[in-house]
């Protein structure tokens, strides 16, 4: 558009209006001109557009998306509509940004980006953190509580336990098993008996060689190995062999002294190469090293056996992997055999079925602890020593300087020990008194006596007994007590003057020893290769019952099962079972029932063992409680008591008892009486037959005893004789008076008087088969052959054992045994002492068998007494007793208690008797068949005639 004037003239005159006027044209053409421009430009932007088309409300309804709608003001709506929502969704994600700058902290930043960014930093900063405290070694601790205690509250990393290998992490509050820290665990029970059911004694051998993998060195002919024989042909010219695989231990250094044990033998010994050599290779075949041989034996056609202690290097090996070869070399074209080949480091040279026969056990451990690791408790001034057998001597002489408060003194051992578990403590030991064993909290301080039945064990109860006791410690009380392996002590202890020596102490997950008393030993006793049995009806059937009701009345003494041993030899006591309604003591006694029902030869009281109301098992096997042929176990009942059959518990066995019931009094014998009943007593027990070293003493015994006798025969030619002019032969005596009398050698009155193994049923010896066969006859055959006039006299004395007073057996022998001596009477043989078997009898006894020869040889006085003594023993005085009376008093003692004890020598049940008159008996309790059958008799004959003179 043009300029318009702006300086208009000020006067008002023509001269402004003329300006005016030029202005609105000016103005007036502009407008026009700028209308053209514009219509042009919508032209152009319409193109072909239909004139009628050509309208600016039309194209207003399209938007710029191409989206066409029906009328103007719908296409507004729908954009008003567009734009509040994007306000209002603006809106909303305004106060989301502002809300999103607020952390959980409350702690606001200015911008979104600003809180982002300090929350990245700080994710960083924790993780490095975090990683910076995780450590690729584990802390370890000894169980789950010791992990928790010291931390309780959690702690990062990884955290192992002693007591089962698995790991803890700490997880949402509180610690959480993550498994086996690196392996795979075997779960518990896992490991069944059809998983190792092939894995008999005989295949374990101990050894490093592979003996089935050979392979050949340098060309053999042949070559072969089958059940641990190998045999290999050489080649004619040359060396050649076999390779044996060996695969020792990474960690087994090359200094380990090892054994070689092998049995070899070849097809010939004429070879001019007569050696086969063995040495180590590669699996290449070539040597480590070609002169140091392990071994080297020369050719032979009989098996021969070679033991060589091998140490490689001092032969100058160096270098030498975990795997390599034993090469056999032979240097011709004969044939080696190679049998039962073994290299390991024990020097074992057969199977574990065989090892295990020789293999001392007492070298096997089980939670020993090392008595030197000893504290002193109490007085300090008590005197300890560690003796050179690895024992533990400990004593105390006070002193008024030395005397403390409590005056008790001993030593503590730490019980080092999973207390999760319960524990068994086994103390073996002997002492001059008391000794008492405690648990100690060094905590709190509290001292636990074990000695109350809530300790004894279940299994291998020997309380008071050969100075072994074993406790049973459950987990649950080792906790209430305060107990943990850093607190908790052994202590044994004495009060006042006195000593113990600690053998072993012992402390296991299981019952055990320290050696071999329980754990290996328990192993061997309880395998098949020892025959064994067990008498009466396991009291676990009494435990079972729902029924069972106890039954104990006054008088009720003992018992045992009716079922008897019927071992021919000697056997061991290996255990008891008894069911018990309370906690007790019991006593249990060995003996044998005599003819008349009586418990007679009570060889062994076990007193006090301890035990606790409701099952136990008592192992006595290594207490060494021998069974003689024929006797029994007995134990007391006066408060284990007798329970009545009932349907779920029926009776399979029947029960002999004692009680004041049944006493028998018929002059000869007294005492109360055994009685069979069909309630069931809470016992039965297992007898064992003898181990090979027992065995092996029963021959020393046996073998002593003959060297015994020899020697016992020089003193028997004390005597002096004489002979007559017609040649007989006298013996000079001489009376308490002083006068000195002659009498033949060889006698001629002989009177013999005994009990029942001189004078029974039929008349005659139990048990004999007949009356030719006791040791009466076969003396009495003696004395004939020597003198045919001899003139014999038998009968029995019962009652002089019987009776409990010297006053009684005064009388007995003035009743009984007196009117058949005389003046003339040469030869009077005793066979008596074996029924002193009760604490009245033998009160006196030992005055009475001096008396009884002093009686006799006021009616004989020229009479040889001769007295045999005993087949059974139930108190070790008796044959004392009479040894030392016939001492005093000139008379012959003949000891024969050897020869009951030694196997074979006893009658059985079921033998037969035969009287004179061919009546016949069967011997059919375990009293008869405890007496001598025909051999033990016939032993007896030959000890008598062997103290004769004649």
């Amino acid at each position: 558009m043009e300029k318009l004037v702006t300086k208009l003239d000020t006067n008002l005159g023509a001269v402004l209006r003329e300006q005016l006027d030029d202005n609105f044209d000016k103005i007036q053409r502009g407008v026009d001109g700028q209308s053209d421009s514009l219509n042009k430009q919508v032209l152009d932007m319409l193109g072909d557009v239909a004139p009628q088309d050509q309208n600016e409300v039309t194209q207003a309804r399209i938007d710029v998306n191409g989206k066409s709608y029906n009328t103007l003001k719908g296409r507004t709506d729908a954009t008003q509509i567009t734009a509040e929502t994007a306000l209002s969704e603006e809106r909303d994600t305004s106060v989301e940004v502002k809300n999103a700058r607020t952390n959980s902290s409350s702690q606001t930043y200015p911008t979104l980006k600003e809180r982002m960014d300090s929350q990245e930093n700080n994710l960083n900063s924790n993780i490095n953190s975090k990683l910076a405290q995780v450590s690729s070694v584990p802390e370890t601790f000894t169980n789950l509580a010791a992990l928790k205690s010291k931390y309780p509250t959690g702690k990062t990393g990884i955290f192992v336990t002693a007591d089962t290998g698995h790991k803890y992490i700490w997880s949402n509050g509180s610690w959480a098993d993550s498994g086996v820290y690196q392996s795979v665990g075997i779960a518990n029970r896992s490991i069944t008996t059809p998983k190792v059911s092939g894995i008999a004694p005989y295949v374990i051998r101990d050894t490093y060689t592979d003996d089935v993998n050979i392979s050949g060195w340098n060309g053999p002919t042949a070559f072969a190995s089958s059940n641990h024989e190998i045999t290999f042909t050489g080649k004619k010219n040359g060396h050649s062999g076999v390779l044996i695989p060996v695969d020792v231990p990474s960690d087994l250094a090359l200094d380990t002294d090892m054994y070689l044990n092998f049995t070899y033998n070849t097809s010939r010994v004429d070879s001019p190469a007569a050696v086969l050599d063995f040495l180590l290779a590669n699996d290449d075949s070539s040597l480590f090293n070609t002169t140091a041989k392990l071994a080297q034996v020369a050719q032979t056609k009989t098996p021969t056996n070679i033991s060589v202690k091998v140490n490689l290097k001092n032969l100058g090996y160096v270098g030498v992997p975990s795997h390599y070869n034993i090469l056999v070399s032979i240097g011709s074209d004969y044939s080696a055999t190679i049998k039962d080949l073994y290299f390991n480091k024990t020097g074992a040279s057969q199977p574990f079925q065989e090892e295990i026969k020789t293999m001392d056990s007492s070298e096997f451990e089980n939670g020993a602890v090392d008595l030197s690791s000893y504290k002193k408790w109490g007085d300090t001034a008590a005197n300890v020593q560690l003796l050179t057998d690895n024992t533990l001597l400990m004593s105390q002489k006070y002193v008024s300087s030395s005397v403390n408060s409590s005056q008790d003194w001993g030593i503590r051992f730490p019980l080092n020990w999973d207390m999760k578990s319960d524990l068994y403590i086994t103390v073996d030991a002997s002492f001059s008194d008391v000794i008492n064993i405690n648990l100690i909290n060094y905590t709190t301080g509290v001292l636990t006596n074990l000695s109350y039945n809530e300790f004894i064990t279940t299994d291998g109860v020997h309380e008071n007994y050969n100075g072994t006791k074993s406790f049973l410690l459950h987990a649950d009380k080792l906790s209430r007590l305060g107990m943990n392996n850093s607190n908790a002590f052994i202590l044994l202890s004495h009060h006042l003057d006195g000593w113990f020596n600690i053998k072993s102490l012992s402390i296991s997950t299981k019952p055990g020893y320290a050696t071999d008393k329980q754990t290996v030993g328990s192993v061997l006793e309880n395998t098949s290769s020892r025959m064994q049995n067990t008498f009466g009806q396991n009291p676990e059937l009494i435990a079972k019952s729902s029924t069972a009701v106890v039954n104990t009345y006054a008088g009720l003494n003992y018992g045992t099962p009716a079922n008897a041993p019927i071992f021919k030899e000697t056997t061991r006591l290996k255990e008891v079972k008894v069911f018990s309604p309370l906690d007790t003591t019991v006593n249990f006694r060995i003996g044998t029932i005599d003819q008349n029902s009586l418990l007679v030869n009570n060889t062994q009281n076990l007193v006090g063992i301890a035990v606790k109301k409701g099952m136990n098992t008592i192992r006595f096997e290594r207490s060494a409680v021998f069974i003689e042929p024929g006797q029994r176990v007995f134990v007391t009942l006066n408060e284990l008591g007798l329970y009545a059959p009932t349907d779920d518990l029926p009776s399979f066995s029947k029960s002999l008892i004692c009680d004041k019931t049944h006493y028998l009094n018929d002059g000869a014998y007294t005492g109360n009486q055994l009685y069979q009943i069909d309630n069931i007593i809470p016992f039965s027990y297992t007898l064992v037959e003898k181990n090979i070293n027992n065995k092996i003493d029963d021959v020393a015994t046996a073998t002593q005893a003959v060297s015994d006798s020899v020697q016992d025969l020089l003193p028997l030619k004390k005597n002096l004789f004489v002979k007559s002019p017609s040649g007989h032969k006298f013996m000079l005596m001489v009376d308490d008076n002083g006068n000195l009398m002659a009498k033949s050698s060889v006698p001629t009155n002989v009177v013999v008087v005994g009990n029942s193994l001189t004078y029974n049923w039929g008349n005659f010896g139990l048990a004999a088969s007949n009356p030719t066969l006791d040791w009466y006859a076969h003396v009495k055959d003696y004395i004939a052959k020597i003198n045919p006039k001899a003139v014999f006299k038998r009968f029995g004395l019962g009652d002089w054992e019987s009776a409990t007073s010297t006053t009684d057996r005064d009388n007995v022998f003035n009743s009984e045994m007196k009117p058949s001596l005389s003046a003339d009477t040469d030869l009077i043989i005793i066979q008596l002492g074996d029924n002193i078997n009760t604490s009245d009898k033998n009160a006196t006894f030992g005055k009475d068998a001096k008396k009884l020869i002093q009686n006799i040889k006021s009616v004989s006085p020229k009479a040889t007494i001769v007295w045999v003594a005993t087949w059974y023993q139930s108190f070790p005085n008796i044959t004392t007793d009479v040894e030392k009376a016939c001492s005093d008093t000139g008379a012959v003692y003949v000891p024969i208690h050897s020869i009951a004890q030694q196997s074979g020598n006893t009658s059985h049940i079921g033998a037969i008797q035969t009287d004179a008159e061919r009546n016949t008996r069967t011997i059919g309790n375990s009293g008869q068949a405890s007496h001598p059958g025909d051999k033990g008799h016939q032993l007896i004959a030959d000890e008598v005639i062997r103290n004769f003179d004649f």
